[in-house]
């Protein structure tokens, strides 16, 4: 299997003007047409988080619409992504948003995260 073809697994966290500007929902669509699965949500902090899973091409594909793409009217500071690994199977069957707090843990592990990616910071 060739490296954009194996699967893998990944944390996002995007800053900017990402919250009333429809950036959960274009995100939603965007996975979906990537053929991707994972879930989106709002943070008290003014962020959006989560977590995709997919083909390493398709992932990558997102990572870069996540830093510097997005909604039409959102603006994106940077973007973090932590915890990438590859996996043999996938947990979520969909991408969504979620409203609730199902992503409580993840966004307490990324709080204090050491993370793999920024955006403009040139590290």
């Amino acid at each position: 299997m060739s490296k954009n073809q194996q699967n893998l697994y990944v944390e996002f966290e995007v800053y900017g003007i990402v919250q009333g500007v429809f950036f959960r929902k274009n995100t939603v669509l965007r996975g979906r047409e990537l053929g991707l699965r994972g879930w989106c949500m709002n943070t008290s902090e003014g962020t959006v988080r989560g977590a995709m899973e997919g083909q390493a091409g398709k992932v990558a594909e997102m990572k870069y619409w996540l830093q510097n793409v997005g909604s039409k009217m959102s603006r994106i500071d940077k973007a973090e992504f932590r915890n990438e690994k590859e996996i043999n199977s996938f947990t979520f069957s969909d991408f969504s948003t979620s409203t609730s707090n199902d992503g409580h843990e993840l966004e307490e592990e990324m709080k204090g995260a050491d993370v793999n990616e920024r955006k403009n910071n040139g590290s």
